[in-house]
């Protein structure tokens, strides 16, 4: 599983308490998106998330 690319979708307002080391692959290769919501985001926003799903899905089939 770690050889696959890894995407994070995550709150805004987590980031700040999450761990850096863990994010910073992701946003090395631009793969780390935020939605200024509550903690549910998939309930709160379904719209942006599929929204970045849908990216994920493309990039990861274009290689």
């Amino acid at each position: 599983m770690r050889a696959l690319p890894q995407s994070q979708i995550v709150c805004t307002s987590t980031l700040p308490h999450r761990d850096a080391a863990d994010l910073e692959p992701a946003r090395a290769a631009g793969r780390l998106w935020d939605i200024d919501t509550g903690h549910d985001l998939m309930v709160s926003e379904p719209e942006a998330v599929a929204g970045f799903l849908e990216r994920v899905a493309h990039t990861v089939a274009a290689g």
